[in-house]
């Protein structure tokens, strides 16, 4: 396959996960939206302007208290905040002009819709309010999270161990490894944590895997009694 076709390929899969993935997850946020609050889009942004705008200047602000706390990071960008808030209309009353970020106590948009939301920050609103409603939709066969992660084990385990084979992948020849990077890698502390219970470990545990019992997926199931809010945010 020559490399200009190889080329057009992923510009077309990369044009069929941001335009239809987008628009399935402005499906799912409204969905979320709706249900939870019955509110508009443009109601939802203004009731959490305070938060946005600290995942956007993690600065205190007008609106900060005492015991505010505020991200560590800040994941929004400028051209983000444009599209949300409209930062040369009039500001909200509790706005104190000594401040110097333009976007700081800053109202709505009244043309904001959805379909102005792109998929980095669809994923940002999906991810910081509706993590709830997110877990509550992979368990509605009535599953329960700790056989949830037994049933994804091999898979949560290679976010571990990455792009290394298993003993476990000795036993299914047509199991891929997923192809990440370090900043998809979970930590040693975050796997202990979901999986504590110790298991028999399978016959070619000894020879194949040199990393110890708690750092192999046969050798352990998940921790009794866990729940999906045990976990901390960068795992989920």
């Amino acid at each position: 396959m020559s490399l200009s076709t190889l080329k057009k390929n992923f510009y077309r899969i990369a044009s069929l996960i941001i335009d239809h993935g987008a628009e399935s997850m402005r499906c799912l946020l409204d969905h979320f939206i709706q249900r939870k609050y019955r509110i508009s889009f443009q109601d939802f942004v203004s009731n959490h302007q305070h938060e946005m705008y600290h995942h956007f200047n993690n600065g205190i602000c007008c609106l900060c208290s005492k015991n505010y706390r505020r991200p560590y990071k800040t994941v929004i960008g400028a051209w983000q905040m444009e599209k949300l808030f409209d930062k040369n209309s009039q500001k909200l009353s509790c706005h104190k002009h000594s401040s110097k970020c333009e976007y700081c106590c800053s109202t709505v948009k009244s043309t904001l819709q959805l379909q102005d939301i792109d998929i980095t920050l669809l994923r940002f609103f999906l991810v910081t309010y509706f993590e709830e409603e997110f877990w509550q939709s992979c368990f509605t066969s009535g599953i329960v999270f700790h056989d949830f992660l037994n049933t994804h084990k091999h898979d949560i385990f290679h976010l571990l161990q990455l792009n290394t084979p298993c003993c476990v992948c000795l036993a299914d020849p047509g199991y891929t490894t997923m192809d990440l990077n370090e900043k998809d890698r979970l930590n040693r502390t975050q796997w202990e944590k979901m999986f504590q219970t110790s298991e028999f470990p399978c016959i070619q545990h000894r020879s194949y895997c040199p990393n110890g019992y708690t750092l192999n997926p046969c050798s352990v199931s998940a921790t009794i009694g866990i729940s999906h809010s045990d976990l901390d945010g960068r795992v989920e």
